[in-house]
């Protein structure tokens, strides 16, 4: 387990979002019971995968706010506008850096993936080890997760690449 730390640029800071922006957050946009049925260590540890998981599959604008001091996540960040053109503050996390790692913590706590083995739960549903065997598990929703995170990264960022599920595209554009 992680420690959870959401201190803005902190060389230790582990989660965009508080527990309070999450549930103000989940509170406002609805059918979010999977995340309030969780206590609130669990919580906290969905809104860490959540973060982790945004900084590993985005391509943000700008650069870090600090290079001298360690900085654990992505932002805040320099020279990074948001879609009015206004320049981002640098003491702050924006609005939809911290809703877009809510929804990954969301998705997580809908199907519980913190808790599936590593292999599983990552489109793979049965692995069988001889004859080796695969099955794809087609209940993933990447595709909804993505478009909610890319509405919620605005002008601040992209998805790093299209990702393929059963020969089919989940609809993300990489932004030029």
């Amino acid at each position: 387990m992680y420690l959870f730390d959401t201190s803005v640029g902190g060389e230790f800071a582990t989660s965009y979002a508080t527990l309070q922006d999450a549930t103000n957050y989940l509170t406002a946009r609805g059918n979010s019971s999977a995340f309030f049925a969780l206590d609130q260590s669990d919580q906290e540890q969905r809104l860490i995968y959540g973060t982790m998981q945004l900084d590993l599959m985005s391509v943000y604008d700008g650069t870090i706010a600090d290079s001298e001091t360690p900085q654990a996540l992505g932002w805040p960040r320099v020279n990074a506008e948001d879609c009015e053109g206004l320049e981002q503050d640098v003491t702050s996390i924006p609005d939809g850096i911290i809703n877009a790692a809510i929804e990954l913590s969301l998705y997580q706590a809908e199907a519980d993936r913190i808790s599936t083995p590593s292999l599983l739960g990552k489109g793979i549903r049965r692995a069988k080890a001889g004859p080796l065997e695969v099955e794809a598990d087609v209940s993933l929703r990447f595709d909804l997760v993505s478009r909610n995170v890319e509405i919620q990264l605005g002008c601040l960022g992209s998805i790093k690449a299209k990702a393929k599920f059963n020969g089919t595209t989940n609809g993300i554009v990489q932004r030029a």
